[in-house]
C-alpha cells in the first residue's frame, strides 16, 4: 500500500474512532503493524490520543484540545501533507 492509500484509510480510521465507530481497542489492533515510511512518526503522537480518553470524559476543556488536534489530523492526512508536518500535531496541547 502507498503512503497516500495508508493516510486516507488512517484518515477514515481516525474519524471512525472519533464518530464511535471503532473502539481504541478496535484501532490498535487494525494498526499493531504500524506504518512504514514518513507516516510512522505520527503514531506515537496518535497514542497520546488513545490513552486520554478517560481524562476527555472528565475534563470538557481537555477534550476539546484533543479532539481539535484529532481533526487537524485527518485533514492533514487528507490533504496529503508530508509525516514531518503531521508530526507537529499533537494531542498534549498546543502544537
Amino acid at each position: 500500500m502507498s503512503t497516500q492509500e495508508d493516510a486516507g484509510r488512517l484518515a477514515d480510521e481516525l474519524a471512525s474512532l472519533r464518530a464511535g465507530q471503532l473502539s481504541v481497542q478496535e484501532f490498535r489492533a487494525r494498526w499493531r503493524a504500524g506504518l512504514d515510511g514518513p507516516l510512522e512518526v505520527i503514531l506515537v503522537n496518535i497514542e497520546h490520543y488513545l490513552a486520554d480518553l478517560d481524562i476527555r470524559e472528565r475534563e470538557p476543556a481537555y477534550r476539546a484540545i484533543q479532539d481539535g488536534a484529532l481533526e487537524e489530523l485527518i485533514r492533514g492526512l487528507r490533504a496529503g501533507a508530508s509525516g514531518a508536518e503531521l508530526a507537529r500535531i499533537t494531542f498534549l496541547g498546543r502544537s
